[in-house]
């Protein structure tokens, strides 16, 4: 049987496309396969990375928590105590008030016989002077 040359080139030409495209197949798979391992590897650092971070960021909250609870602490033992200092300020400055008090009304009224006290010794030096006496 004699074949066409026709045929023999379409034949030849139907292999070489065949085994071209079975190259190139086998070229996009190994570079598919590359890519997969440089994404895989890139993938892996970067969790790696994020796992770093992840466990100072929980150490850190747990850091950040224990200081706020100092701090809470710290801060209700200043209020109850500044709030019993107040309460024992308040009550011990209206004790001294009262005394304050008591002590300017005694003081006025000592103002006010040492006022009277004066007054009478001047009349009996007048009533001495004029020779009428004056029985106390």
């Amino acid at each position: 049987m004699a074949t066409s040359l026709v045929a023999k080139v379409l034949g030849k030409s139907g292999r070489f496309a065949k085994e071209e495209v079975s190259t190139v197949l086998e070229n996009l798979s190994q570079k598919i396969d590359e890519v997969k391992g440089e994404v895989n590897n890139v993938i892996q650092k970067q969790y790696k990375e994020f796992l770093a971070v992840y466990a100072d960021t929980g150490e850190l909250m747990s850091r950040a928590q224990h200081v706020t609870e100092e701090m809470q602490l710290l801060e209700d033992r200043i209020e109850n105590e500044l709030l019993h200092q107040v309460k024992s300020a308040t009550s011990e400055q209206r004790e001294l008030s009262s005394r304050l008090e008591t002590s300017e009304a005694k003081v006025e009224l000592l103002r006010l016989l040492c006022k009277n006290s004066q007054g009478m010794q001047g009349a009996q030096t007048l009533w001495y002077s004029t020779g009428v006496t004056v029985i106390v």
